[in-house]
């Protein structure tokens, strides 16, 4: 039976999206029954994220030093999201509405089949076979 696997791809993600995600994570998880006990405080991943998203706003008006306090938040915050992905991995027992339910999305480990390939048919302007 193939397993699910939680698709994080956070470390490419721009910084709005990664509080965007992080928001979500924590609206999916508040009070859902099937992720009873996550090994991150949902109230510690929003304080991370208020300080990430602070950390941006003062990168922008070019406080000193903010630059390196985003660094630094945004890692934290990559590094929970991660925590909380295996956690909800596990507990999902391999149920896709499960999963959904906490906002990740997941991907199955079964092989993908290759498929045939596709004859190449001639683009025809004038109907004739000609291009």
């Amino acid at each position: 039976m193939p397993s699910i696997h939680v698709f994080v791809g956070l470390g490419a993600a721009s910084d709005h999206r990664l509080a965007e995600t992080a928001a979500s994570v924590v609206d999916g998880l508040s009070g859902n029954a099937a992720f009873p006990a996550p090994p991150v405080s949902l109230v510690s991943l929003l304080a991370v994220r208020t300080a990430f998203m602070r950390a941006i706003a003062d990168t922008s008006a070019g406080v000193p030093g903010a630059a390196a306090v985003k660094k630094e938040q945004r890692a934290a915050l990559i590094e929970m999201l991660h925590q909380l992905s295996r956690y909800i991995e596990k507990e999902c027992n391999n149920d896709t509405g499960v999963l959904l339910g906490s906002v990740f999305t997941g991907q199955t480990s079964s092989p993908v089949l290759a498929q045939p390939p596709i004859a190449a048919t001639p683009v025809t302007h004038n109907g004739a076979g000609e291009p």
